[in-house]
């Protein structure tokens, strides 16, 4: 059985935000995030098909009404994540979400003496590459047509991590 990684991301957002693991009752609030944020985004199936799948995770953050407002969409494989979705409604961005989340997946993984975090992200998408970068993930490859709505480029990021964990 793959590590739980429960979020512990709450702390870490100011405002009153509780995060948890998802559960499949949240795919209609998980939808409409995506849907929001994403210019392709996932289907219904796909975000399903990830409940089945022992080695993914998914952590939703909720307001202070219970309203999913963003998620985090990782895989843990061996000693690496893979970070496949990462979205914030629009009205819930410039708050640290999306930071607070990142952290505490990247404080997990160092705990759990995981060697490598992953992701890939649009060429286009500056605002995502910043906030990466600013968590030290690197370039280390690239994705030609990664894209399947405009054959968009994507650049392969990843963060080594300390092997003391």
């Amino acid at each position: 059985m793959t590590a739980a990684f429960e979020p512990a991301t709450a702390a870490r957002i100011p405002g009153e935000f509780t995060t948890r693991l998802a559960r499949r009752d949240d795919l209609t609030a998980i939808l409409s995030v995506e849907n929001a944020s994403q210019p392709s985004p996932w289907t219904e199936r796909v975000f399903a098909r990830e409940f089945d799948i022992d080695y993914s995770r998914c952590w939703v953050v909720e307001d202070g009404e219970h309203a999913i407002v963003a998620f985090l969409v990782f895989w843990i494989v061996h000693d690496e994540i893979h970070v496949l979705n990462v979205a914030v409604h629009p009205d819930a961005r410039r708050r640290g979400i999306a930071r607070a989340l990142l952290d505490d997946l990247i404080e997990q993984a160092e705990a759990a003496h995981m060697t490598l975090i992953s992701l890939e992200v649009r060429d286009s998408n500056v605002a995502a590459q910043r906030l990466y970068s600013g968590f030290g993930f690197e370039k280390i490859g690239h994705r030609p047509r990664y894209y399947a709505d405009n054959q968009e480029d994507a650049r392969v990021l990843a963060l080594l991590l300390s092997e003391s964990g």
